[in-house]
């Protein structure tokens, strides 16, 4: 009895497991995450079940479902990023007819950059790349495979079904045998545009947008960049959305304009890094982990150009968790000489934060930690996800 009493309980146990695997993870900018089943998202808020609000300038992305294998179906690439796996792929009178999770769409010539049919090698994925990038075509170009190699041929595209392709070459209509075409890269081609949010489908489809909601019987509703086209795709289709915050500029994708330094005790090599601390070890403030911000030894001093547009400047702050001993340091800031934190801490101290409201046409700020007082002693400091929020 005893026996099937802990069986079932070590089935359960299991099932508890798998279901919080699978449940949905929304994952912060700062890399936490939050397992639990999202509401809806509206109006830049993120809610989730139990009522819990999160900004999306705070959100890195949301994992919804488990991926599935993507198989050998086309890629239909649009000109502002999104990719899409298809099948019935078909193209008349300028407009691609083709199915995405068994919906029917439609989609105009002038908004594909490409399509591809098949997967390239390393080699031929350079010649693919190196065409794909250049703004100079005046007509389609059809890359084939001849004797196992990839030639490229500039024609103007027809129409499209499933065994071949129409085209205009050389003066001439004629017709490529499908099955011979690796992909298609279309006059009409406009660079990359920038996204809000990008939503990632479970059969690998990409689809990129510039403004999205999901309501609480969990229908996505979006508007393609390029065509403000609505898309409506539930849930359960979806394996992940990612936010692309253009208002949050990171610290750490920002070179400094000056850095300096004045040991007392003890010096290093360099003693600054980017999104990791001065041992090249993952940045830790009171057991908080941050994927983004600068690790410093308390001798440093390094002064940045804010940027353009910049309203506030964000930033968690404390002593790193590989310090063992009960280190301190004096953590500052400067806007344009002005002092707007002095603050001393100890590894007791937990995680701070400081938000400054910047002065109109700031231009400088400094980030500086002091030895406290055991000196430079171990005083490793931890500037996590430290960013500026443009308006």
């Amino acid at each position: 009895m005893k026996t099937k009493i802990l069986i079932i309980l070590f089935v359960f146990a299991s099932l508890l497991v798998h279901c919080e695997e699978n449940a949905p993870k929304l994952i912060l900018l700062n890399k936490e995450t939050i397992q639990e089943d999202i509401k809806e998202i509206k109006n830049s808020n993120i809610i989730l079940q139990s009522g819990v609000v999160y900004k999306t300038e705070d959100a890195q992305e949301i994992l919804i479902k488990d991926k599935t294998e993507i198989g050998l179906l086309p890629i239909l690439l649009l000109n502002n990023g999104s990719m899409i796996y298809t099948s019935d792929l078909i193209l008349t009178n300028n407009v691609f007819a083709y199915k995405m999770l068994e919906i029917e769409l439609k989609t105009s010539c002038d908004l594909v950059n490409g399509v591809l049919f098949k997967n390239l090698s390393n080699e031929n994925s350079v010649i693919w790349k190196k065409h794909f990038l250049s703004t100079q075509r005046k007509s389609d170009l059809i890359f084939v495979l001849k004797e196992d190699k990839l030639i490229s041929i500039e024609a103007v595209i027809g129409d499209i079904d499933k065994d071949k392709i129409k085209l205009h070459w050389d003066g001439q209509d004629k017709t490529i045998s499908l099955d011979k075409v690796i992909g298609i890269l279309f006059a009409s081609v406009s660079n990359e545009q920038d996204y809000n949010y990008e939503i990632t489908c479970i059969d690998g489809s990409r689809f990129r947008f510039d403004f999205l909601s999901l309501d609480a019987e969990g229908i996505c509703k979006a508007y393609l960049s390029e065509d403000k086209e609505l898309l409506k795709i539930s849930s359960t289709n979806i394996h992940r959305i990612v936010f692309n915050n253009h208002k949050v500029v990171f610290l750490s994708n920002l070179e400094p304009i000056e850095e300096s330094s004045k040991g007392f005790l003890i010096s290093y090599l360099k003693n600054w890094e980017k999104n990791q601390n001065i041992w090249k070890k993952p940045m830790f403030i009171a057991g908080k982990s941050y994927q983004n911000g600068i690790g410093m030894h308390s001798t440093c001093q390094l002064k940045f150009l804010i940027p353009k547009g910049s309203v506030q400047f964000i930033s968690d702050y404390g002593i790193d968790d590989c310090v063992v001993n009960r280190s301190g340091c004096i953590f500052k800031i400067l806007v344009d000489k002005k002092q707007f934190l002095n603050e001393s801490l100890s590894s007791l101290s937990g995680v701070k934060t400081i938000i400054i409201d910047l002065p109109v046409e700031s231009k400088e700020i400094s980030l500086i930690i002091e030895p406290g007082l055991n000196l430079d002693v171990g005083d490793l400091g931890v500037w996590g996800s430290a960013r500026f929020i443009k308006k």
